[in-house]
């Protein structure tokens, strides 16, 4: 993503080429469309699952995007946080996991998931402070600075609060 020029881009290793995936440069909004015709305003954080679709944080429109394999933006999430009422930021970032396709995002000082078919629900970190671990539904996170789901469906977490690596096996619960 290109959060001055407003477009996301793909890199082409076999040919070497940057070529822009969605939106038109320089031109912010918030549309879903085709290529060009679709607006981003500070795209941040992507994602991009088996099937090639792209993921987008489209950080100034508060809003997670999803780019088909055709080209065509639409959007996946309006409303990020329904629970808590955050923010999308710039620490933010997005998962795709491996085995389930299922999209998770950070929030804070949570982890959310969107199922296949569905709004976002909260998956981690319902509270806010001091570390705590256990179930993912009781843990305690200070500020989930990234994330990353391995092959084998592992979550791996920075609480940045407290600069500690910490992880979770069970996303299939």
């Amino acid at each position: 993503a290109d959060p001055l020029s407003q477009v996301v881009r793909k890199i082409d290793f076999a040919a070497g080429r940057v070529v822009t995936l969605a939106g038109a440069p320089y031109q912010s909004g918030s549309s879903d469309g085709a290529g060009a015709q679709a607006r981003f305003n500070q795209p941040r954080a992507v994602a991009v699952d088996a099937r090639k679709q792209v993921f987008v944080l489209d950080l100034g429109n508060q809003r997670i995007r999803a780019i088909s394999t055709a080209g065509v933006v639409s959007t996946l999430v309006s409303e990020p946080d329904p629970v808590k009422k955050q923010r999308l930021d710039e620490q933010s970032t997005l998962a795709v996991h491996p085995v389930s396709g299922e999209l998770f995002y950070s929030l804070g000082c949570s982890i959310y998931r969107v199922p296949a078919a569905g709004s976002p629900e909260l998956w981690t970190g319902g509270a806010c402070g001091n570390y705590k671990d256990g179930d993912r539904r009781d843990a305690v996170w200070s500020r989930v600075l990234d994330f990353g789901i391995d092959a084998s469906g592992t979550l791996v977490a920075i609480d940045g609060g407290l600069v500690r690596d910490r992880k979770s096996t069970r996303l299939n619960s």
